[in-house]
């Protein structure tokens, strides 16, 4: 039991956590739906683009460069415009130059310039996570936000609905089985106390039978020992007849 609470305790902390997480990406995407925590950047490799470099599902965690520290000869990311459309794109730097103290502009391959406004950072300062850049777009979409986070969250409350209703009902129902099981019992008294008066009366009554066959026992005694006396007065008297045949026969 102990087990099983563990383990349900550690899921429960581990989807915490990826709720709270995947939360925290959709509520910190900028104007161009990336995920910003504080001088991070998540992006998710989702073209060929990036290739070989990085395979498409990688997460890659890209810290923002400071602008002199982009030299010439470093790859580094940036958002693309083109036809009204932003796309994070990768490419290597081949000039620098300074505009302001806060400004750089990069020259990169194919003699594009990009402004150090839409430098997102650069590759040597960035960690990829292969495979994890496509478990967070399933969950970062409509459908695998509601299945990850709705649905469950859902799922728990009326769950907790369930539990408290169930709480609250537990009494009466204790009392409705107390009074089921105490039925039986008070049958099981009745029928305790019927049998032992059975049983009383079957011994009152033997009792009764066996004194009166001894009442009549003691009556029949003298009647036995009268028809004894007769017969033995019987016996006495044809034996002295007997005798007397006999002498007059002599």
């Amino acid at each position: 039991m102990k087990i099983k609470r563990l383990i349900i305790g550690l899921l429960a902390t581990v989807y915490l956590i990826i709720a709270v997480f995947l939360t925290a990406c959709l509520l910190t995407y900028n104007d161009y739906k990336i995920s910003i925590f504080g001088d991070k950047s998540l992006i998710i490799v989702d073209n060929k683009e990036f290739e070989p470099d990085y395979k498409k599902g990688t997460l890659l965690i890209i810290k923002k460069n400071a602008n002199d520290e982009i030299k010439e000869g470093d790859s580094v990311f940036f958002y693309n415009h083109y036809q009204s459309q932003v796309s994070v794109s990768y490419s290597k730097v081949t000039k620098t130059e300074k505009i302001t103290d806060t400004e750089t502009t990069y020259t990169i391959t194919g003699d594009q310039p990009i402004s150090s406004e839409y430098v997102i950072g650069k590759a040597s300062t960035t960690k990829a996570i292969e495979g994890i850049g496509s478990i967070m777009k399933f969950m970062e979409s409509r459908i695998g936000f509601i299945l990850v986070i709705v649905f469950p969250i859902a799922v728990i409350f009326i769950y907790e609905i369930y539990v408290v209703v169930k709480e609250i009902t537990r009494p009466e129902k204790e009392e409705e089985k107390k009074e089921v099981k105490d039925e039986p019992k008070e049958e099981k008294e009745e029928h305790k106390e019927e049998h032992e008066e059975k049983e009383e009366s079957s011994e009152s009554e033997e009792k009764e039978e066996s004194e009166e066959k001894h009442e009549e026992e003691k009556h029949e005694e003298p009647e036995k020992e009268e028809h004894k006396e007769e017969h033995e007065e019987k016996e006495e008297s044809s034996e002295s007849e007997e005798k007397e045949e006999h002498k007059s026969e002599e």
